[in-house]
């Protein structure tokens, strides 16, 4: 009676080891860079999201991120002016992910929305300075 429950203690504590040991095996710790396709430099401050969860990072200055994530799961890459980029996580633990700006999006921004600043000079010339895009008129 005594050998059997040694018996059936360790075999219940491989199992749990090899169940525990299984499980931390499916999330995965995955890094890389995030670049812009045109220029190849790194793009700072992007929103690095796992799709269906709560879980995201951003990237640094070098344009580096590290998530971890489980595999098989799908990662959400987004920043204003660039397409959102979607890819599905696989056993290779290290991305390059490139982003594509987004020209419609770039293409809405408008300076007429802003409300410019008037300033009168001894010239008598009205200075407009609207969002740090300045010009003269003359009166």
């Amino acid at each position: 009676m005594d050998n059997l429950r040694k018996t059936l203690g360790c075999l219940l504590l491989f199992l749990f080891a090899a169940v525990t040991s299984t499980y931390a095996q499916v999330a995965k710790q995955y890094s890389g860079t995030v670049m812009d396709a045109d220029s190849n430099e790194p793009i700072i401050g992007v929103n690095v999201t796992l799709k269906d969860a709560q879980t995201g990072t951003v990237t640094d200055i070098s344009g580096k991120f590290s998530i971890s994530a489980p595999v098989g799961s799908t990662l959400s890459f987004s920043y204003i002016g660039y397409v959102t980029k979607e890819v599905k996580l696989g056993t290779n633990t290290s991305l390059k992910i490139t982003m594509q700006e987004d020209q419609n999006q770039l293409s809405e921004v408008s300076l007429h929305d802003a409300l410019p600043i008037w300033i009168w000079c001894s010239e008598k010339i009205r200075y407009n300075r609207c969002c740090g895009f300045c010009f003269f008129q003359t009166i």
